[in-house]
């Protein structure tokens, strides 16, 4: 099973929104957490980082901050890789 990937936006960011727009493109299932409105997504990205910023790509346990098309395509799961074979 493919980790579970959240994005920690803020609404008007650029930043956010090419993350967003990306994962859409790619077809890559996510989470929203709005730093504004969800309190706990503050303190996550506070507890990780020391600070809040936006965008930033948690994939698994591996967490991305900025968008970085390159980083992202090497850390997201491929399509079909997560899933077995069928003889």
């Amino acid at each position: 099973m493919a980790d579970p990937v959240t994005v920690f936006v803020k609404p008007g960011d650029p930043g956010s929104e090419a993350v967003l727009r990306y994962l859409d493109q790619r077809g890559v299932t996510y989470t929203t957490r709005d730093v504004l409105s969800d309190p706990s997504a503050t303190a996550i990205l506070f507890g990780r980082l020391g600070r809040v910023t936006t965008p930033a790509v948690q994939i698994g346990e591996r967490l991305l901050v900025g968008y970085d098309p390159v980083q992202l395509a090497r850390f997201l799961p491929h399509e079909g890789e997560e899933e077995p074979t069928v003889s």
